[in-house]
């Protein structure tokens, strides 16, 4: 009878779902479910950091404004004090429809201090836009590199010079 009383209870209840961000495989275990990465459009650059760009430019031509985003990777490999880095991004909104969607690619050399702080240079070749060169900064750890920069620089259009505005943000991961 006793045999008969656990087989009941073993059957009364349905096998509970597994928690959000989790699946159950084969052998009816809840397992975590692997993400799959964004397509930037972009291919992964190799380093000993690896991570995502993001880059907004804000354009105004008389009564055109231009918005866009450039997105895609980064990856570091550091040295001692020396950072080298590369970067690689493609637009997907006004300035693809302008200039296309391929990628852009570049360099961001830096430096570290002993307190953490990095500080270099983005020099990112946009084809007919111009090369954006401009500082930036952030910090390291043995977590991450953290780091963004902001600047303004100009597209000659004709007989039009047109100021562009950019914002760039980027994280990378071991």
């Amino acid at each position: 009878m006793s045999v008969l009383f656990f087989w009941f209870l073993a059957c009364a209840f349905p096998v509970p779902e597994c928690a959000s961000g989790y699946t159950r495989n084969e052998d009816d275990a809840c397992v975590a479910v692997e993400e799959i990465p964004a397509d930037t459009g972009v291919a992964a650059l190799v380093g000993a950091y690896q991570g995502e760009i993001s880059i907004a430019i804000n354009a105004s031509a008389d009564s055109l404004e231009i918005q866009d985003v450039c997105a895609g990777s980064v990856a570091f490999d550091r040295v001692d004090s020396e950072l080298t880095g590369l970067v690689q991004c493609v637009f997907s909104g006004m300035v693809a429809s302008l200039i296309g969607d391929d990628p852009f690619d570049g360099t961001m050399p830096g430096t570290v201090a002993e307190d953490g702080e990095t500080t270099g240079q983005i020099l990112l070749d946009l084809g007919t836009f111009g090369v954006l060169d401009e500082a930036w900064s952030g910090t390291i750890s043995t977590e991450k590199i953290e780091g963004s920069f902001v600047g303004e620089m100009s597209f000659t259009v004709g007989a039009l010079d047109v100021p562009v505005s950019f914002d760039g943000v980027f994280s990378a991961t071991p």
